[in-house]
């Protein structure tokens, strides 16, 4: 998995994307040291933590929604 070509060479929102979807597709991916290696390089620890968090719990969001098919905006909070 790489950064797609779309991110062009803006490294943070590209290192962003290649996290996300090493840890959202964690089945397939498995969270490869080498892409953990990358985006480490460009993060420092904290940002790191908030951003694997950010993707945690969105993902966990997520699978309530999908599982009980919620349409997206159909639940008022």
């Amino acid at each position: 998995m790489r950064i797609p070509e779309y991110y062009g060479h803006v490294a943070p929102d590209g290192y962003r994307h290649l996290w996300t979807e090493s840890l959202t597709r964690l089945s397939e991916t498995h969270a490869p040291d080498d892409v953990f290696a990358e985006v480490r390089a460009v993060f420092n620890d904290k940002e790191l933590v908030d951003l694997t968090m950010a993707i945690s719990l969105i993902n966990a969001w997520n699978r309530p929604g999908a599982g009980f098919s919620v349409e997206p905006g159909a639940v008022e909070v």
